[in-house]
């Protein structure tokens, strides 16, 4: 991600913060609906079947233009509750349903809602477009209900946002939309901006009954998600991309990343497993060390009876009868089975521990070689 470019945005947007915000424009308004939405929605959903469509459509048009504009999924579903309010209370309360903050069941919530919807569509309304749901409306009623937790899709906005940061993985389009990746490049926008203290300010004085009357009805957006879709949004509509110069990212360039930044995040995992492995073996040699101690009785399977005489993190020194003093890899000649003290918890453990023991030998190239391969790769994880 472009953090310069991210800067440059945000200073454009402080720059005209009153503009942006005054009677014409009144963008706070976003913060208004999402501070009314949810005890909207949450009487609707609990209205009798009859006065479902009613309540829904008080709730469309608290939402004014963020959800109904040239389409009217809202309205549509209005007009489906007409017809099953059951089915269309229904699709909202699984929407609304707990997700833990898990994006792959957003994804599967908001799919299974336009499954719906676009069945209740074709029953009622074939061939409309009017009342066409799609993730832009969706994340809009789970946005509005719950801002902290979600965020808005707005593609047209969202694309040019994401070529102007060089934000580079691709989401798709239309029903391809991914949504986890969508919201990875919020989630990086919303820690960013949360660590820039004047946008951040002037962020707070939006709150200021004494500049805007209705301040106090205003969602607090305690996570930002609000302000993150006022900077993707204004950005297109107010020309916050003044002065900075970028291109459209081709959609093969996106692909392209998206498989570097899977090959790396699978190196990496390589790399965490084989480095667990070492700790793993570490920390059986250390509980082997701690069972042995100078002056404890051995059998070599070749050098016969022994006593150790000294030992440290690698190496045993055993004193033999027949050969005199030798010194021993604690890891092969433990996982070769060559060792045994006649301590039944030590031998025992050694026994059970035998194939990590043998297979330790070969984890110090193992993560050499998953270095090697990462390395290359180290700047998709970021």
């Amino acid at each position: 991600m472009n953090g310069t470019h991210l800067k440059q945005i945000v200073t454009h947007y402080i720059e005209q913060f009153e503009y942006l915000n005054n009677e014409t424009n009144g963008e706070y308004y976003k913060w208004e609906i999402a501070g009314k939405f949810r005890t909207a929605m949450d009487a609707a959903l609990s209205a009798s079947d009859e006065e479902l469509p009613k309540a829904l459509y008080a709730a469309k048009k608290l939402s004014w233009n963020l959800i109904d504009s040239r389409t009217q999924p809202f309205s549509g579903l209005a007009k489906f509750a007409e017809k099953e309010p059951e089915t269309v209370r229904r699709m909202f309360l699984d929407l609304y349903a707990d997700d833990g903050g898990n994006v792959a069941v957003k994804q599967k919530k908001a799919q299974a809602f336009l499954d719906s919807s676009h069945a209740l569509r074709d029953r009622y309304f074939p061939g409309s477009f009017l009342y066409n749901d799609d993730y832009h409306s969706v994340s809009g009623y789970a946005f509005l209900y719950d801002p902290d937790h979600n965020y808005l899709y707005k593609y047209d906005q969202a694309i040019r946002f994401a070529n102007c940061i060089e934000f580079m993985e691709d989401w798709g389009y239309g029903a391809n939309t991914r949504l986890d990746v969508f919201y990875r490049m919020c989630d990086e926008v919303v820690a960013r901006i949360q660590k820039m203290p004047n946008l951040l300010k002037t962020d707070a004085s939006r709150f200021d009954t004494k500049v805007f009357s209705t301040a106090d009805q205003f969602h607090p957006d305690r996570n930002k998600h609000i302000l993150c879709f006022d900077l993707l949004y204004c950005s297109t509509v107010y020309g916050l991309f003044h002065g900075i110069s970028f291109q459209s990212i081709p959609t093969k360039e996106r692909i392209l990343f998206a498989e570097k930044v899977k090959k790396a995040q699978e190196l990496k995992a390589e790399y965490d497993r084989v480095k667990e492995q070492e700790s793993i073996v570490n920390g059986l040699v250390e509980t082997i060390k701690n069972m042995l101690s100078p002056g404890t009785k051995v059998k070599h399977k070749t050098f016969g009876d022994g006593v150790l005489i000294q030992i440290d993190a690698e190496n045993m020194v055993i004193e033999f009868d027949r050969c005199g003093e030798k010194t021993l890899g604690i890891i092969a000649t433990l996982g070769g089975g060559f060792l045994r003290t006649g301590d039944e918890a030590f031998d025992s453990l050694v026994l059970q521990n035998k194939s990590i023991l043998l297979d330790a030998q070969k984890i110090p190239s193992r993560i050499r070689e998953a270095e090697r391969k990462l390395i290359p790769y180290t700047e998709y994880l970021e």
